[in-house]
């Protein structure tokens, strides 16, 4: 069974994802008050990225690297063995 540590790490993950998408959503019909309106500038902002999808991977390639490596080490930590010879108090000399 997953540790608490990676449940909480891809919750986060699932969140990030969707966060967006859930803005975009619920903003769609907001009432603008008209020129200087920050949520039409981030929904235009959301809408070139998504129009220009051939530079998505080139910006977000290092970053994902590095979410990609947090998550192998936080993989790592809660699989490796806690328990010991010495922590168990095994006697090898018998």
């Amino acid at each position: 069974m997953p540790s608490l540590r990676m449940r909480i790490a891809a919750l986060a993950l699932a969140f990030a994802l969707v966060a967006p998408s859930l803005f975009v959503v619920v903003e769609a019909q907001h009432d603008c008050p008209g020129d200087g309106c920050e949520i039409c500038f981030v929904l235009a902002a959301i809408g070139s990225i998504a129009h220009s999808g051939a530079d998505i991977p080139a910006r977000i390639a290092p970053l994902a690297s590095v979410v990609l490596l947090v998550l192998l080490c936080i993989a790592r930590r809660s699989c490796v063995a806690e328990q010991t010879l010495v922590g168990l108090k095994v006697r090898l000399d018998c």
